[in-house]
């Protein structure tokens, strides 16, 4: 998944509301219409509440790693204008990655993604 993919708004419905059929754990993707989308089986669900955050007792912000599969987890990530390449993911309390010049594993949320082309620019420029 390209970062920009990553960085999309999902939410993940947490209660039940009169006149719903969305299930609780249901994960909702922002499309590039301002448009919820449902996710589970490729069913073409959409809803046209546009703004989730103000639900926050039937909705919760997923983070960009949040309940993702390790396929979906980017090669390249950043952090403070660093750009790393990951040398594996794994999955544990939260997602966690490992990193070429880091011995240990660090989590998710400290990071951001990034693309090759990001990692090939910050090695010229540290170079």
């Amino acid at each position: 998944m390209t970062p920009e993919e990553l960085l999309k708004p999902r939410y993940k419905v947490i209660a039940d509301w009169p006149g719903s059929n969305l299930k609780i754990g249901t994960t909702l993707r922002q499309e590039i219409t301002d448009y919820y989308s449902f996710e589970e089986d490729e069913k073409a669900f959409t809803t046209h509440r546009k703004n989730l955050d103000q639900y926050p007792h039937l909705f919760r912000k997923l983070q960009w790693w949040e309940e993702r599969t390790l396929e979906e987890m980017p090669q390249y990530i950043k952090f403070d204008n660093i750009v790393y390449k990951t040398i594996e993911w794994r999955i544990g309390v939260e997602m966690e990655c490992r990193t070429i010049g880091n011995r240990g594993a660090a989590p998710a949320r400290k990071f951001l993604p990034a693309t090759e082309q990001d990692y090939l620019t910050y090695q010229t420029i540290k170079q």
